[in-house]
């Protein structure tokens, strides 16, 4: 998704002025691989995020904050320092340097924050009276002349952040393309290799040795046969080794025919490939588990399952707790850079509590949850099976109707 355009940037702005100035801004976090969020609050909470991709850097209004594990970067602990409770007194771009967002927080405006979205050099920079600090080594900008931009369509920032996050959720075309572009790739291949083995005249070849061997005078088309091989001044032996040499190229030629050939009989070659990786993971276990929206979900029946589920869980695996229901876990076969929203989680937490509470209440029933990656789990040695310790949790509460 390309990066929005200046004119597109300052109608986020004009969009967003009214709402943010005098928010207070109550926190700041980055989530990998390059999500900054600045979380303000106006008589209700904004989550202003700036995406900072290499090519393609966004700004965004996000309705909800992404779970994942935030990661202290220097420039968020100097801001968490210096801004955290401190007030946005001015929000605007710079025209005379395109897509360059300026924010003054504070009384006096005396600590002022840049942000740089421009493809190839995004970056953000904080400046506090003589104290500065940057996300990249700081370059020099270029001026820009804001009457030479091409007009682009205008749209809500609600609307593009909605856009960004469809493209995010759509993972398996680039490999339903990969699969379509190799599926042409052999066929191709296939083409060719039949063309050249239409073009090995072994059996002719033998042919005219068998005749130079006898003597026998040779065809026209047998003379024309040797010059397409440039054998028409060569030896008997010449034919025969060429003829010999010829025959296990085509050998050859007729195997790897054979190994293309069984590749695209193969139903749905491509798709396929993306059905084994859409599939969970091999488990030692005969485990329950559901596919919830893109990622797969499963829980063991005891402490001794749900043990062995979490050492074959990778360390970027979610892990989910019902902290009032001993052995109540569940395991998340999320991607490594996936970022989990709390109503995604608070889906989980609603099917683990169908599959595991077997106790049963009237109306609704409020359940404390849980919620980290498996690398902050760890099993308690000497304790009894299944206690585990955690570590950076994010903790909610899930209310529940029994069925």
């Amino acid at each position: 998704m390309k990066t929005p355009s200046w004119k597109l940037l300052q109608s986020f702005v004009q969009e967003l002025a009214p709402e943010l100035l005098g928010a207070q801004l109550q926190n700041v976090r980055f989530l990998p691989p390059d999500l900054v969020l600045f979380e303000f609050y106006l008589r209700r909470t904004f989550h202003l995020a700036f995406s900072l991709h290499k090519a393609q850097p966004q700004m965004l209004l996000l309705d909800e904050l992404p779970a994942g594990q935030p990661q202290k970067k220097p420039v968020v602990l100097f801001l968490l320092a210096h801004a955290r409770n401190q007030r946005l007194r001015s929000l605007r771009l710079l025209p005379e340097y395109g897509r360059v967002l300026q924010m003054h927080f504070g009384v006096d405006e005396n600590l002022r924050v840049e942000v740089h979205l421009i493809p190839h050099r995004p970056n953000i920079l904080v400046f506090s009276g003589a104290q500065k600090i940057s996300w990249e080594k700081p370059q020099i900008l270029e001026l820009q002349d804001p009457s030479l931009v091409v007009d682009s369509d205008l749209v809500s920032i609600s609307d593009w952040t909605q856009l960004w996050l469809a493209e995010k959720q759509n993972q398996t075309k680039p490999v339903q393309k990969s699969s379509q572009r190799n599926l042409e790739k052999k066929q191709k291949a296939i083409s060719v290799l039949e063309q050249e083995m239409h073009g090995m005249d072994v059996e002719a070849l033998q042919e005219i040795g068998e005749m130079m061997k006898s003597s026998a005078d040779l065809l026209p088309e047998q003379v024309a046969l040797l010059k397409k091989y440039r054998l028409d001044g060569g030896t008997l032996s010449d034919v025969f080794a060429f003829a010999k040499k010829l025959r296990e190229k085509k050998s050859a030629t007729e195997l790897r025919l054979l190994k293309l050939r069984a590749e695209l009989d193969q139903p749905a070659t491509g798709p396929a490939e993306v059905t084994r990786k859409n599939e969970p993971p091999p488990s030692k276990l005969r485990v329950r588990q559901v596919k919830l929206k893109e990622f797969w979900v499963r829980r063991g029946r005891n402490a001794e399952e749900n043990l062995t589920l979490l050492r074959e869980a990778k360390p970027w695996h979610w892990w989910l707790h019902l902290r009032d229901e001993p052995g109540a876990f569940a395991i998340i076969l999320c991607e490594r850079k996936s970022i989990l929203t709390k109503p995604y989680l608070a889906e989980v937490a609603q099917w683990l509590i169908r599959e595991s509470v077997r106790r049963s209440w009237v109306g609704l029933e409020k359940f404390s949850v849980v919620a980290t990656r498996c690398q902050f789990v760890t099993p308690i040695r000497g304790d009894r099976k299944g206690a585990v310790t955690y570590t950076q949790a994010e903790h909610f509460t899930v209310a529940s109707k029994r069925n």
